[in-house]
């Protein structure tokens, strides 16, 4: 799972370490099946552990013998786009929820209570924000360029600094993977023709992991309520909302907009 999360965040300059379809899926089977590798011998009987250690060493071998283990190590020594598919994940630390709580999952079907106060952030790709950090004029003077003028900006200041490229190319491929991750049909489908926001994400996710009966908060903006574009995700939102507390940022609560509204929502499910 790893590795297929890591697919939307791969780095433009190594596009040729890309997995194709079947190689994809030649390499999902290396790191499933793995390779057999010696077991640890028996200990002599003045080593026996403080604490049984699980299933007896005969019943590994036999499930080693016909099932394999699993050497990523190896694997990925052999294979180096497995490694750097590693190292992205290492970066992301991308979290798969019914892997992690799989014994939640198992007996509950999800999480009873959800709640959160997520990030209002918009994803998109901001050059300037990566630029400014190298130089400042291209955001204190960005009025007075025109585009020609940005792009030779741009390749002055991406000569001057040799450490911009890298960074730049990253900040990217971050912003850009995080925005088509939340967009792709396969992951967020009721996403798709709204504007790409985190809370939103959050809101959708929570859906996901609480039990049939779980109950999920969130004290978010009211796009979800308002956007033109959401009537689709509006129509799966109101069978779930239980309260709908709304509150506009007249005093200075929060360093928002003096005006902006905002809310605090209650899904369930269930009634």
């Amino acid at each position: 799972m790893d590795y297929w999360c890591s697919l939307w965040f791969w780095p433009v300059e190594q596009g040729d370490l890309l997995p194709s379809r079947d190689e994809f899926l030649l390499e999902l089977s290396a790191i499933l099946e793995g390779t057999s590798q010696e077991l640890s011998p028996l200990l002599g009987a003045e080593q026996q552990p403080l604490f049984p250690g699980g299933k007896p060493q005969q019943a590994q071998l036999l499930l080693s013998e016909e099932l394999g283990t699993v050497d990523l190590v190896e694997v990925c020594a052999s294979l180096p786009r497995l490694k750097k598919a590693r190292d992205i994940a290492g970066m992301h630390h991308f979290l798969h929820w019914e892997l992690e709580f799989a014994d939640l999952f198992e007996s509950h079907s999800g999480f009873d209570l959800v709640l959160g106060n997520p990030p209002w952030l918009k994803v998109e790709w901001s050059e300037g924000d990566v630029m400014s950090d190298f130089q400042p004029l291209y955001v204190i003077r960005k009025s007075a360029y025109t585009a020609p003028d940005l792009a030779q900006l741009r390749t002055t200041t991406i000569c001057d600094y040799p450490e911009l490229r890298p960074a730049y190319l990253a900040e990217y491929v971050e912003a850009s993977g995080v925005q088509r991750y939340l967009t792709a049909s396969t992951n967020y489908s009721l996403m798709k023709a709204v504007a790409p926001n985190l809370y939103k994400a959050f809101v959708l996710l929570s859906w996901n992991i609480a039990a049939p009966t779980g109950v999920e908060s969130f004290l978010h903006p009211e796009g979800l309520f308002d956007e033109e574009a959401a009537g689709i995700l509006r129509a799966n939102l109101y069978p779930r909302l239980r309260y709908h507390f709304q509150f506009q940022n007249e005093w200075p609560l929060f360093p928002i907009n003096h005006r902006q509204q905002f809310s605090v929502n209650v899904y369930s499910s269930t009634r």
